[in-house]
């Protein structure tokens, strides 16, 4: 037969006495930092006597009451010791009077308030947080409402004429607190100075971020002594461009870069938004002289909207086509290239009889890639044949595509040509995708400068 033996209790914590046991030990060691404030100031421990005449007047005086103190793991009591016979009244730095919570639990409550808790609830939530001995009450907390309401009333009405701004972020943020099904739209102004210090001039509730809501604020805050920034920036809304025409016409105003950054990353899949978000910050922090578009056509395109537009480029911006930079990097002796023995053939893209001297750039490019002199296809320059991926003739008629891609194929091979080269992006998928067999490689020129560039 077994014989058991009860364990006896012992006082280490178990798991359904975590709590109780933490907040035990906090109490306990709190209770000890107020005894040694004592100690430090009569100079001598508990029932010590005084060591010399000029020691420290004073002595203990018992304790006070229990009181309550409300930390973030929970409620705990301590009591206050007492001294009496001192020079002066000793109060102490730990607990200091009439403090019955710490300052994170004193955060907390205006945090709660602001993220939708109703007024009504604080007492439940924070008790189940705190602990039933929460020193809290629902007068207390209509007076912190009281409070915070009398300081955000007299901050709306401060003076702002020695508030000199250079610039203005303006922004509606939308909270989803109270039983509404629409989202309250808080609209939040920022300014900066020439010293480059921020300061909070606006948080007020408005109805969707409309024109009006907008100018309410502004004209209030023009109305305090607020001078015209010399920039907003702000997103898209009209709202607010069409309230600053009104209160602020001299302010110049640009797109925040911030909603334009999320704008495109929603349209990222977000296996690569790290990467993209990367390489758009890179370019928004970067100072450009030039404006690179890929192609001749993408050039005039960017041209022809900025005028329909009534846009133009910042001074001394120029737009430039990639190739004719690469162009302009090797004849200057910028772009060097570890050279191909292979001989290499050039696919022009269909739009290249539009714009003279384009096929002459590509060449020049090419010829610094191989030791070797160019082979020309029957087609060129002024008879540039497209190949099937042009005008999306691959989904609209499949089969003329791949034979127009197998011919451009086969007369690339009939040069002796090693290998064919295309810039056109769709071009080369198109070839590479019925390359097998054709008795040639094709590769793309762009990745070609990117792999052989030294």
């Amino acid at each position: 037969m077994t014989k058991m033996t009860n364990v006896p209790e012992t006082s280490s914590p178990a798991w359904d006495t975590l709590e109780a046991f933490a907040r035990a030990q906090v109490q306990g060691f709190i209770q000890q930092l107020l005894e040694d404030e004592v100690d430090e100031l009569l100079g001598r421990k508990k029932s010590e006597r005084r060591a010399a005449l000029d020691a420290p007047r004073g002595s203990r005086n018992g304790h006070g009451k229990p009181r309550r103190l409300a930390l973030m793991n929970g409620t705990i009591r301590v009591r206050r010791p007492r001294v009496r016979d001192v020079e002066e009244r000793f109060v102490s730095r730990l607990l200091p009077l009439f403090r019955r919570r710490t300052p994170e639990v004193g955060a907390l409550l205006p945090a709660l308030y602001l993220h939708g808790l109703a007024l009504g609830d604080f007492e439940l939530a924070l008790r189940g947080l705190l602990g039933e001995a929460a020193p809290l009450s629902a007068s207390s907390l209509v007076r912190l409402k009281a409070t915070w309401q009398a300081q955000y009333a007299a901050w709306q009405q401060r003076d702002l004429s020695d508030c000199p701004l250079v610039y203005l972020w303006a922004d509606g943020v939308y909270v989803k607190a109270g039983l509404e099904d629409t989202k309250a739209a808080l609209l939040v102004l920022i300014g900066a100075g020439a010293d480059g210090r921020k300061v909070i001039l606006a948080v007020e509730s408005g109805q969707r971020e409309s024109t009006e809501s907008w100018a309410t604020v502004l004209r209030d805050l023009k109305a305090r002594g607020l001078r015209a920034p010399k920039l907003t920036i702000a997103d898209g809304h009209l709202g607010i461009w069409s309230a600053l025409a009104t209160v602020y016409p001299a302010s110049a105003e640009q797109r925040c870069w911030n909603h334009k950054l999320r704008n495109v990353l929603d349209a990222v899949p977000k296996r690569r938004q790290a990467e993209v978000k990367a390489a758009l910050q890179e370019i928004v922090a970067s100072r450009c002289a030039r404006l690179i578009v890929l192609t001749p056509e993408d050039r005039r395109a960017f041209s022809d909207a900025l005028s329909e537009l009534g846009l133009h480029l910042p001074d001394g911006v120029e737009l430039v086509e990639l190739m004719a930079l690469l162009v302009e990097g090797v004849e200057a002796g910028r772009l060097a290239f570890r050279r191909t023995d292979l001989s290499l053939t050039y696919h022009d893209p269909a739009h290249t009889p539009h714009f003279p001297g384009r096929a002459a750039q590509a060449r020049r490019v090419l010829s610094a890639l191989t030791t070797q002199p160019l082979r020309e296809m029957f087609w060129r320059e002024g008879r540039a044949a497209p190949g099937g991926a042009v005008g999306g003739l691959e989904f609209t008629h499949p089969a003329l595509a791949e034979r127009m891609t197998r011919d451009r194929l086969a007369e690339a091979a009939a040069t002796g040509a090693h290998m064919l080269v295309t810039e056109d992006p769709a071009a080369l998928a198109h070839l590479e995708r019925f390359a097998d067999g054709a008795g040639i490689k094709v590769a793309g020129l762009f990745e070609m400068i990117a792999e052989q560039m030294t």
